[in-house]
């Protein structure tokens, strides 16, 4: 009898760990302490949720760390500067190839008066200024799509479209003191900054457009020579921006070897990278 107890005893405990999940521990329970990837996909789809009814942005909670400023390559520019403009084509060709090696970046010039931002060229640039800002800070992974529109002919609405940019929030960023012109602050204490180390600056700001490089002054047009080819470059291509870059490493990244257009870039806004006979020169605003 008592073999047959301890039996029956084994049968229990064996339906009793093989007994359903009650009421209280869920199936869905169960996988989420079994299963921390379904978890985060769970808080992923719930923050997305929450972003659309909410205009919440969620970007940055998965972004890459972006730069620190002053460090890298910054270009100051305005934006309806022809000669910044061009800083900008420029930049275009070469943050694909060399902004994975080292942070590029577009900066502003101007100031803030009475919380609002100012430009060299008035209003307008103020505001194009302060938007191009707000989707390099707050959707920077559209920044170079929207700019690489703009910069064929100034076409913002349409470039907004087109770069997928949320105008909401685009919206949100420029009309808030808080987010927009808190950013432009940063750029405009750089420029200042900059300024302080300029011999040759004659006016109270930077002249667009002004490179600089982990906060000193440099100069394009102090790279200049030929490819392997034997094609001169120099100034204002993104063959010798490229140059400058390179210049900095002690050994050189693989990108360095890829050639990049040696036309001098066009001037102002323009469908293509080079115009036909443009010298782009080393204007300034």
């Amino acid at each position: 009898m008592a073999k047959k107890s301890e039996k029956k005893k084994g049968k229990e405990r064996k339906r009793a760990k093989a007994k359903p999940l009650e009421k209280k521990d869920s199936l869905l329970n169960f996988k989420l302490k079994k299963d921390p990837w379904m978890v985060a996909t769970l808080a992923l789809v719930v923050l997305t949720g929450l972003s659309v009814i909410f205009n919440w942005n969620i970007t940055g909670f998965f972004a890459a760390p972006k730069p620190t400023p002053g460090t890298g390559l910054e270009a100051f520019v305005v934006s309806y500067c022809p000669f910044g403009v061009q800083m900008q084509r420029i930049l275009e060709q070469v943050v694909p190839v060399m902004g994975s090696d080292i942070p590029i970046t577009i900066r502003y010039i101007g100031d803030v008066v009475n919380d609002q931002v100012t430009a060299m060229h008035g209003e307008r640039e103020a505001t194009e200024n302060l938007r191009q800002i707000c989707i390099r800070e707050e959707q920077g992974d559209k920044y170079w799509n929207y700019v690489g529109c703009f910069i064929k002919a100034g076409d913002v609405e349409s470039c907004l479209v087109s770069a997928g940019i949320n105008q909401n929030m685009l919206e949100s960023c420029m009309s808030n003191p808080e987010h927009g012109v808190e950013y432009a602050k940063v750029d405009f204490e750089l420029e200042h900054a900059a300024w302080e180390k300029c011999t040759t600056c004659r006016g109270p700001t930077l002249a667009s457009p002004q490179l600089t490089f982990n906060g000193e002054l440099v100069s394009e047009f102090d790279y200049s020579g030929r490819t392997a080819e034997g094609i001169d470059y120099g100034g204002r291509t993104a063959e010798a921006i490229k140059q400058l870059i390179c210049a900095s490493f002690e050994v050189e990244p693989a990108s360095c070897s890829e050639q990049l257009p040696t036309e001098q870039a066009a001037t102002s806004f323009s469908e293509t990278y080079s115009q036909s006979g443009s010298t782009g020169g080393s204007g300034s605003c």
